[in-house]
């Protein structure tokens, strides 16, 4: 039984260790995107009221 909780402490020490990198990939697009809204924020709102009426028009509600 000692055996199975030293494995499973070592399986967990393992991953917590590791980074996760969906967990980085999608702190790198939520950090590009923040700084392109900075930037040009009124671009940023037409864009995205853009992509909610295409989608709309495809049949697709939007979030709103």
């Amino acid at each position: 039984m000692r055996q199975v909780e030293k494995s499973v402490a070592s399986a967990e020490g393992a991953l917590q260790a590791s980074p996760d990198p969906t967990c980085e990939t999608r702190d790198q697009w939520s950090d590009s995107l923040r700084a392109a809204v900075r930037q040009k924020p009124l671009a940023s709102l037409a864009s995205a009221l853009i992509a909610r009426n295409t989608h709309v028009e495809d049949g697709q509600p939007g979030s709103a």
